[in-house]
This record gives structure tokens, C-alpha cells and sequence, in this order.
């Protein structure tokens, strides 16, 4: 049963997804609910719970599902430095003996949500 029910939770869905597959697998459950008549449909069909149960069950999956909004919210929320961050980077990367690569350029425009202009890598090439 356990190798059935680890199947469904995906680490590459976004963070609420994750959250519902997380709190249905601590429960045993299969998939992933949104409300009290899903988990209801589920417990009659596989698991016996009472009344209080379903609330704890549902109590866990709002607050995951809050936490898990919050954290997708952040990841896409534009770095209000990105030149700090990209300083942060440079430096880095120098220490390890390297210049900054084209590679490094997409992985700051993608950690950062900022397309860095040609006069802002010049700038942060440069040291300034």
C-alpha cells in the first residue's frame, strides 16, 4: 500500500499541489481532497474516521495549503536587488577561479525574475 500511495506525490508539482498530496499521504489516502465531502467519499470508502478526524484531517490540509500559497507566492515575487544578488554571484564565482558565463546569466534571470540588460552585466562584470 505504502508503494502505491508514495507514487502520487510528485516533488516537481507546484507548492500546493504539494502540500494537498503531502497531507493526504501522512493520512494514507490516496490523491489529493479539497473539501470535507472528499475526504467524507474517501473515509467511507477506505478508512474509518470520525467527525473530529475529518476536521484534523482538513485543519492539516488548509494549513499546509496556506504555507505552501505563501512559498509560491514568494518564488515568483520578483529580488527587489538584483544587482546585489548578481554582485553576490560575481564574487563567488571569481573566488572559484571563474568569470561569469552565459549560464550564470540565465540562472540569475531565472532566480532573480530580472532580464539584466547589456549595460547592467558590464557593470557587475566590471566590479562596480
Amino acid at each position: 500500500m505504502g508503494g502505491r500511495l508514495v507514487g502520487l506525490y510528485n516533488p516537481f508539482t507546484d507548492p500546493v499541489t504539494q502540500a494537498k498530496q503531502l497531507v493526504m499521504l501522512m493520512y494514507g489516502m490516496n490523491g489529493h481532497v479539497s473539501t470535507r465531502a472528499e475526504v467524507e467519499e474517501l473515509i467511507d470508502d477506505e478508512h474509518p474516521m470520525t467527525a473530529a478526524d475529518v476536521d484534523e484531517v482538513l485543519d492539516h490540509m488548509h494549513k499546509a495549503i496556506a504555507r505552501a500559497e505563501e512559498e509560491k507566492r514568494r518564488r515568483e515575487e520578483p529580488i527587489a536587488d538584483y544587482m546585489g544578488a548578481a554582485r553576490e554571484w560575481r564574487d563567488l564565482r571569481r573566488e572559484e577561479g571563474y568569470a561569469l558565463t552565459e549560464n550564470d546569466w540565465a540562472a540569475l534571470t531565472y532566480s532573480t525574475k530580472h532580464d539584466y540588460t547589456e549595460e547592467e552585466r558590464a557593470l557587475i562584470e566590471s566590479g562596480d
